[in-house]
């Protein structure tokens, strides 16, 4: 029989709940409970475990324990639906889907990042590479980059750089030089061909017969009168 109640049920009043004390466990026409105790008794009345069951369509966990109470033993039932100490899969799962969400986005935005610096110092080297191709040999912005091979390449281009910029400024120098040397040169023939003019002029009208011979006695230049004179 019934000692103490449990909660009453919705739609019924008090007055009329309390009316089941000391009545059959059967008199509150709860399954949950007539199932819990039909299971308890199938099962040989064990005290303390935690007894399984199914009652109306779910699934439900129940525990029995013996409480004396001077010469009386009673009997308190305890039971709970056995969603109740199920962990919340639906929420957890969100959970691990949002946690798993924020880990891949800031894995994407690191590897993002990575390729950025890795990237940035390449296309500045192909840049400087396109412009030393035009024969830009000015000097080209720093590259600083955590990749050792990359700040070696970087190096190397900058040593190559400093090298093709030194050679062209002696090959300008030298074509300088060479620039003034083929004008003085042009001058002096200039200044030749004017002399050899003058001389052609003075022997052509010199009054008699003339000849010049060079230093092995060759003759190299003579007027009318003189060939004329040698018939």
């Amino acid at each position: 029989r019934l000692l103490a109640l449990p909660v009453a049920p919705d739609g019924v009043s008090v007055d009329e709940w309390l009316k089941k004390a000391l009545q059959p466990s059967s008199s509150l026409n709860l399954p949950q409970v007539s199932a819990a105790l039909a299971r308890w008794r199938l099962l040989n009345c064990p005290q303390g475990d935690v007894l399984a069951y199914e009652s109306g369509g779910r699934r439900w966990l129940a525990s029995v324990r013996p409480y004396a109470l001077g010469e009386q033993q009673l009997w308190v039932l305890v039971l709970a639906p056995a969603a109740d100490f199920a962990p919340a899969w639906h929420a957890i799962a969100m959970a691990l889907v949002v946690i798993l969400s924020l880990v891949l986005a800031i894995a994407l935005w690191f590897a993002r990042a990575g390729a950025v610096r890795l990237s940035r110092p390449l296309e500045v080297l192909a840049d400087n590479s396109r412009r030393i191709g035009r024969l830009d040999f000015e000097p080209q912005p720093d590259i600083s980059s955590r990749v050792s091979e990359i700040q070696q390449l970087a190096s190397s281009q900058k040593s190559m750089l400093g090298t093709l910029r030194n050679n062209q400024q002696e090959l300008d120098a030298q074509a300088e030089e060479l620039r003034h040397q083929v004008s003085a040169l042009r001058a002096t023939e200039d200044q030749l061909n004017q002399q050899n003019g003058m001389l052609h002029t003075i022997i052509e009208n010199f009054p008699g017969g003339l000849s010049v011979v060079d230093a092995h006695l060759q003759l190299v230049a003579f007027n009318a009168q003189f060939q004329n004179m040698l018939g």
